[in-house]
């Protein structure tokens, strides 16, 4: 686990949603439905996928912009306390798949409530003891204290610059707010800091006596970008941040950001739905379906041979600038399920072409075939 900056295990997320705008019904959707990733210091992960299937989530869960219904995020974990917290997290899931399979299998029976309770009590106790053991290292257990001292190292790129920067201040004080908050810099290092970092991102000095509305949308990402390095992070989630920008524009902003990874020493975890842009900038790539990763490979690997069938039909539908050349893609059939009710065993198997009686019954753990960098979550994968 050296040269790993950040693990996250069985990570889920469910919002509570209702039924229709005229029924006080709630359903739960699961925006995120056991996500496992190992981002490794210094690489780029670019996680892909189509809208909404959770890699947006992914990353806001992780920075808990949003809260985590379960799963761990270590940052710089350790064996000494990665492998108990995860022993304790199984005993916990066995109490509480033993409690479920009570409830079907004799329903509402007083005997049984009494049974029920018990259950959660030693499971909720398993959970307290976890958590005291990873609350140095594990990102939703940390206290206030821990989470402030560690806040600085993981740090994101939203998506549009525009949203994500108060339009009432000035860019120096958009870029001064974190080193201030986390009394990094002196005053006087503070303001020369603001104007190093503009010069590191391409815009002009006086950039920091203006206000966000006066610059363009590539301009307006260079900020953000400026003042997610303001506080030195280990990390930095990048949020589709060229999915907003002109063509031209895009390619200014990924080389900027391959640019500043060699000289701050940066990890990213790059999220996108543009396939080409995780190519051009990715070490590793996941592929995200409906709040799952079904498969996960370095670049090459992956562009160049794609075992799951949903990851051959977002290559395929890559265009290509070539009127000559034949398209052998593979066409998907029907819409993306719900989130809310997703089906069993394989997501992805109402859709898929190749799929087998048991992709309907069995959720299929990852695997792989030449390489043990590339593995991927498919009983009938393409070969």
């Amino acid at each position: 686990m050296e040269d790993l900056l950040l693990k996250i295990v069985d990570l889920k997320k469910i919002f509570p949603i209702k039924a229709s705008a005229f029924s006080n019904k709630k359903l739960m959707l699961k925006a995120i439905d056991g996500v496992s990733l190992d981002v490794r210091r210094g690489e780029t992960l670019g996680l892909v996928g189509e809208s909404g299937c959770g890699k947006t989530t992914v990353g806001r869960t992780v920075l808990r912009v949003y809260e985590a219904d379960g799963g761990r995020a270590f940052l710089e974990p350790t064996p000494q306390v990665v492998n108990p917290v995860l022993k304790l997290e199984e005993e916990r899931n066995a109490l509480l798949t033993q409690a479920d399979l009570l409830i079907k299998e004799k329903g509402g029976e007083k005997p049984v409530k009494h049974e029920l309770k018990e259950l959660r009590r030693k499971a909720a106790v398993i959970k307290a003891e976890a958590d005291k053991i990873a609350q140095e290292k594990d990102i939703f257990s940390m206290t206030p204290s821990v989470l402030k001292r560690n806040r600085k190292r993981l740090q994101m790129v939203f998506q549009d610059p525009w949203a994500s920067l108060n339009p009432r201040m000035l860019v120096k004080d958009l870029i001064a707010e974190g080193p201030r908050e986390f009394a990094t810099h002196s005053p006087r290092q503070v303001d020369s800091l603001v104007y190093d970092l503009l010069d590191k991102v391409g815009l002009p000095k006086i950039a920091a006596q203006r206000y966000p509305h006066e610059f363009s949308g590539g301009q307006r990402q260079r900020i953000g970008i400026a003042r997610a390095l303001a506080v030195n992070p280990s990390i930095i989630i990048c949020d589709e941040p060229v999915s907003a920008l002109d063509v031209s524009i895009q390619a200014q902003v990924l080389n900027l950001l391959i640019s500043l990874q060699e000289d701050f020493d940066l990890t990213y975890v790059f999220i996108a739905h543009d396939l080409s842009v995780v190519q051009y900038i990715s070490d590793r790539v996941a592929v995200m379906y409906l709040g799952r990763v079904v498969e996960l490979g370095t670049s090459l690997e992956l562009y160049s041979k794609p075992r799951h069938p949903y990851t051959v039909s977002l290559l395929s539908s890559v265009p290509v600038a070539d009127p000559d050349k034949k398209l052998e893609g593979m066409i998907l059939e029907g819409d993306v399920p719900s989130p809310v009710n997703p089906p069993p065993g394989c997501t992805f198997h109402p859709r898929c072409p190749r799929r087998l009686p048991i992709c309907s019954e069995v959720r299929p753990g990852f695997t792989s075939l030449d390489s043990t960098e590339h593995l991927f979550a498919c009983h009938n994968p393409h070969r």
